[in-house]
């Protein structure tokens, strides 16, 4: 054994080889793979010099030894086994290709010295022969020559394969987001001219003036405290809840507040908006638990997108915070079909509860810019940008 491998050794003394006459049978299978093998475009002296050459690594089925992105000088040959080619693409994994024995993988990224374009996975226990710059300067230079004119013409080919392949995909994307945009924006996806839903939408109280009057002012970045509170003293119940919150025992106060101007100080701008917004809401759906429960869960969205909001827009915090609070009232149309109409219950689950909460909302003169969002809030990318 110890001969055997001591006759198919190369030795490099002095840039001179002593090249043996035997070569792995591993490598000799590999001879006749095809044109775009490497190994068969080389004699067995250089095939044997590859051999020693590089470093064979053993790879278990499944393991990712090619990382989407990451920088690194490798490249391998196949030597047993099959590898798996993806690519990261819009938050998918494409599968670009499947190569086997006498392939090489990650020449690409090698030639362009630049980040890899795909990651690569061991499909069953594979054997991969990997080169870097140092053990490739070890190569006689008439091999390395031909090495690198085979990578070139190899990485131009696959390059070429996946631009035509992300072509192909980009074409698909377009006409499924053109197709997808085509039936949300269809006039025949409206329920407008629906008897049934219009009378609903009739019946159900519309909000209040002054909490219409707020919101236009909160698009345009805001109201003054005297502007709040000439709308509050529009409504005495909706006094009588402000009064009610800040005299209860979650601010413990010494003295009890009587005027809405000192409980405004003290709970905030944003809290009694907050109370103004639900109140006009609750008032206009039925007072059970299957309403609460829509408006409590409304409530504690309203609270989550005005922090978020307070981050990342701060002018922009109340609007968020009115959205939360209206996001799901569509729900609240949905059941109130779903009472008037029960047996046509598996009908109404079909119909989108964005476009009834829309609709309500623009019956009740609600700024254009608030039945946009709320309609439009599982497909956020169909709607204008606004600045």
């Amino acid at each position: 054994m110890f001969d055997f491998f001591k006759k198919s050794r190369k030795f490099i003394r002095g840039g001179k080889t002593d090249t043996p006459s035997i070569l792995p049978i591993a490598l000799r299978r590999l001879k006749d793979g095809g044109e775009f093998k490497l190994i068969s475009r080389l004699s067995d002296a250089e095939i044997i010099t590859l051999h020693n050459t590089g470093q064979m690594l053993n790879i278990p089925a499944g393991k990712r030894f090619i990382e989407q992105g990451k920088e690194e000088q490798l490249f391998y040959i196949i030597i047993k086994g099959k590898v798996r080619i993806v690519k990261d693409y819009l938050d998918q994994q494409i599968e670009f290709s499947i190569l086997e024995e006498g392939d090489c993988v990650g020449e690409i990224a090698f030639i362009r010295q630049a980040r890899r374009v795909a990651s690569a996975y061991a499909i069953e226990p594979t054997s991969l022969m990997m080169f870097d710059e140092k053990r490739l300067k070890l190569i006689p230079p008439h091999l390395r020559l031909k090495m690198n004119e085979f990578l070139l013409e190899l990485s131009y080919l696959r390059e070429e394969d996946i631009s035509k392949r992300e072509a192909s995909l980009n074409s698909k994307n377009l006409t499924l987001i053109t197709h997808f945009t085509d039936k949300i924006l269809s006039p025949s996806v409206s329920y407008h001219d629906s008897e049934m839903i219009k009378g609903i939408i009739e019946s159900i109280p519309t909000l209040p003036l002054y909490v219409n009057e707020l919101l236009t002012q909160l698009l345009n970045y805001g109201a003054s405290k005297d502007d709040i509170i000439r709308n509050v003293e529009k409504d005495p119940s909706l006094v009588a809840i402000i009064l009610r919150r800040v005299n209860s025992a979650f601010f413990n106060l010494e003295q009890k507040v009587d005027n809405v101007q000192h409980a405004l100080m003290l709970l905030g701008y944003a809290q009694v908006y907050d109370i103004v917004v639900e109140s006009g809401v609750k008032k206009s759906m039925p007072n059970d638990p299957e309403f609460n429960a829509l408006q409590e869960h409304s409530f504690s969205m309203s609270v989550i997108a005005y922090e978020i909001a307070l981050i990342c827009c701060p002018k922009r915090a109340m609007l968020c915070n009115t959205l939360g609070i209206l996001h799901d009232i569509g729900k609240s149309v949905l059941l109130l079909l779903e009472r008037k109409y029960p047996k046509l219950n598996t009908v109404i689950a079909l119909i989108d509860p964005n476009q009834l909460g829309a609709m309500l909302l623009s019956a009740w003169n609600l700024p254009e810019r608030i039945t946009q969002v709320l309609e439009y809030q599982d497909y956020p990318h169909y709607i204008a940008i606004d600045r």
